[in-house]
């Protein structure tokens, strides 16, 4: 896969129950808890196609600076290189390397020059 393309989407909410409802009546999506990671947080949205994204909850802080909303995960082939060159090019290391569960790849989450969070993801680091 070339590197730059979409792989992967959240949809951080407030209200967990209410947000899995809401794109239930409008999309049909069914959820199951991701259980390697956060699973009373973090639920797969589950298509006829596959997975494709989570609906995840968010701590709302009214002293947040930002409060998350949406982000999407680009896929690299060398995530240590795309960290490196997105905080070269003016990004903040939102979320350092990490591993997700025991075999669904790395991330890290960065801020844009404009303040948008964005995902990386490898399949290895």
């Amino acid at each position: 896969m070339a590197s730059g393309v979409m792989v992967w989407f959240e949809i951080w909410v407030s209200d967990l129950e209410r947000a899995k409802e809401f794109y239930r009546q409008l999309f049909g999506w069914e959820y199951v808890p991701f259980e390697e990671y956060e699973p009373e947080n973090y639920w797969l949205i589950k298509t006829p196609d596959g997975d494709c994204g989570a609906i995840v909850r968010r701590d709302d802080d009214a002293h947040a600076e930002r409060v998350r909303s949406t982000v999407i995960y680009a896929q690299v082939e060398n995530l240590d290189d795309a960290v490196s060159i997105a905080t070269t090019g003016g990004a903040r290391l939102v979320e350092p390397c990490k591993k997700i569960g025991t075999s669904d790849g790395y991330f890290a989450l960065v801020s844009d020059p404009d303040g948008n969070e964005i995902g990386i993801w490898a399949a290895r680091r």
